[in-house]
């Protein structure tokens, strides 16, 4: 093994971030993750009627790890897992262990749930696979929102809200996220809190993200790159123009941006760029930017252009 000799960049990616989410029920939790990029719904209990959705069936442990390995093994376009809820997830996983105990051990050693177990060793079984199954979705390169119900608990005689995960779970769950998101009714708008309070369960290991933001993906978009939509769109031009300049995958031909613009915007000219989603605009500009680093690379700082693909 060799050591580092760089240092590693921040993910500034928001799909690439690890997100759990509560709120009470209804009050928009699955939408907002449902305007994610390409998810799919790891469903473990109903309430994605309402919603237009990709989505599993979720009702046992093993359907988890049945996911898990489809996504692993199958062609797809998916790049977010939503597992809805993960307070049910845990639950599923409880019952595996129990199950899988009970199978390896004669009848005097039956249990019937994980706190049978001594000194919390069913516990740590349960943690320990639940932390491989989310280990095993993230090593495919996916993005992770988990959502959770909220409930108010009291801590030394102080009311706060919290998941409905029970104790170990929350810990364990709260631990492996990037972010967590508490979405409540502020005055007559929904809104999330991104900080943590004596109030309520939040956090953003990040920075990135204002204290409060409204309960809608576009606006939690722009808070999380920064800017405004305008700025956004002068990005978009300005790559697009570099690559033009320098006459890199065709970029020289007017046509060459049309369908690209097309292909990944849904929009014919970069004067119509504010009719395009903020999330397709920074995926855009990623592509931009990784054509020109391939240019750079293979062409040094000349301008020899390539052949349009």
């Amino acid at each position: 093994m060799k050591l580092p000799k760089t240092k590693t960049k921040p993910v500034d990616r928001l799909e690439e971030q690890i997100i759990l989410i509560h709120g009470r029920p209804k009050i928009g939790k699955s939408t907002f993750a449902s305007q994610f990029e390409n998810p799919l719904f790891l469903a473990t209990e109903p309430g994605l009627k309402s919603l237009e959705t990709f989505q599993v069936i979720i009702s046992n442990w093993s359907d988890m790890w049945d996911s898990i390995n489809a996504l692993k093994n199958d062609e797809h376009d998916f790049k977010t897992a939503v597992i809805d809820t993960v307070d049910n997830a845990w639950m599923w996983c409880e019952q595996y262990i129990v199950k899988q105990w009970n199978l390896a051990h004669d009848e005097k050693e039956v249990i019937i749930h994980i706190s049978d177990l001594q000194y919390g060793k069913g516990t740590h079984l349960v943690r320990d696979e639940f932390r491989r199954a989310i280990v095993s979705l993230l090593n495919l390169g996916l993005g992770l929102i988990m959502i959770s119900h909220s409930e108010d608990k009291e801590f030394l005689n102080r009311v706060r809200t919290v998941t409905t995960l029970p104790g170990t779970a929350r810990r364990v769950v709260e631990g492996l996220a990037d972010i967590i998101l508490y979405a409540t009714i502020k005055g007559d708008k929904r809104v999330l809190y991104t900080k943590p309070s004596g109030d309520h369960t939040a956090g953003d290991r990040t920075g990135r993200l204002s204290e409060i933001v409204d309960l809608n993906y576009e606006k939690f978009l722009l808070d999380w790159y920064g800017g405004d939509d305008n700025q956004i769109n002068e990005k978009v031009k300005g790559a697009v123009g570099y690559l033009k300049d320098k006459q890199i995958d065709g970029f020289e031909v007017e046509k060459r941006i049309a369908n690209s613009l097309e292909k990944h915007l849904g929009i014919k000219t970069v004067a119509d760029l504010s009719k395009a989603p903020i999330a397709k605009k920074q995926s855009y500009i990623r592509h931009l930017k990784e054509k020109a680093l391939k240019h750079k690379k293979e062409n040094g700082n000349g301008i020899t252009g390539h052949k349009p693909s």
